[in-house]
């Protein structure tokens, strides 16, 4: 079998295909760039495209083919927790955050709410991070070298974005007994906010420091409103509809219903963060967060 070769070093193998540009290229003609501990994004040196391996590609994509779009890997979402280990791991993740749930209630229980919170946000992250860059299995579970970057930076970060989304409608809420015209401002900031949020959620995945960026982030909202309007219409449909069928199946059965209903909710944030990083994937080029 001949090999692949590079289409500006035809005397070199290819290692990657540009998803923008579909060229083969060798390590010569790749930007890499680090932007997590776990994560880096390779690009290539001449369209600024997302560059992938050219075996084993999200979905089978072969060299060659157009780029693939959201929507085509929208469905695939909903089984990508199945997907090679993910089964293991969606047990595994039921066990140990229902474990830390059940500890939060006892005495000192605080600290097993903040590392169980810490961890599931740092696994989300880590969710957001390997799709965005074209993985279709789930990640393993984070590190937990360091207290305090591994399970309190998660932890502060989603802190801050949360303020950053919802802030200036809590502050108009807060004043509206000084004058009711804050409560029409507490609307608009917190529909501003809902739409801002998932956005804001990506790029601190990413660890961009762009979630204190409304202008930033807004206008990537706009690049990619397509596909975002329909993620985030989803997202609120997942959320919307895992606490009315948990509440219904705990009423039902307080035990076993607790139990699939803690189920899904885990199974359903690992959705939520594998469609956030699709968004990503998909609108790198767009986006043009990493040039």
């Amino acid at each position: 079998m001949s090999k692949i070769t590079c289409k500006n070093h035809p005397e070199k193998e290819a290692v990657k295909v540009c998803v923008s540009c579909q060229s083969n290229l060798c390590e010569e003609c790749i930007n890499i760039q680090s932007i997590s501990k776990d994560v880096t994004i390779e690009s290539c040196k001449e369209c600024g495209g997302r560059c992938k391996d050219i075996e084993g590609e999200v979905e089978g994509k072969k060299e060659g083919v157009s780029k693939i779009s959201f929507f085509s890997l929208l469905p695939s979402a909903f089984t990508y927790p199945f997907n090679g280990s993910g089964k293991l791991l969606l047990v595994i993740g039921v066990v140990f955050f229902g474990l830390m749930d059940l500890l939060g209630s006892l005495p000192f229980g605080w600290v097993f709410g903040i590392f169980g919170s810490g961890y599931l946000i740092a696994y989300m992250f880590k969710i957001v991070n390997s799709s965005a860059i074209g993985k279709n299995e789930m990640p393993d579970w984070p590190d937990v070298s360091d207290f305090g970057s591994d399970i309190i930076g998660p932890l502060w970060a989603m802190f801050l974005t949360t303020v950053v989304s919802f802030g200036p409608a809590v502050i108009c809420l807060i004043l509206i007994s000084k004058n009711p015209v804050f409560l029409i401002a507490a609307i608009a900031f917190g529909v501003l906010g809902i739409i801002y949020y998932p956005m804001a959620i990506i790029a601190t995945a990413l660890d961009t420091n762009l979630f204190v960026r409304p202008d930033v982030i807004l206008v990537s909202i706009f690049k990619v409103i397509g596909p975002y309007i329909v993620a985030c219409l989803l997202l609120a449909a997942i959320i919307v509809g895992n606490k009315l069928l948990g509440a219904v199946l705990i009423k039902i059965s307080p035990i076993v219903g607790f139990i699939t209903a803690y189920s899904l909710a885990f199974y359903f944030i690992i959705v939520e963060m594998r469609i956030l990083g699709l968004i990503y994937y998909t609108n790198s080029e767009r986006l043009g967060w990493f040039e």
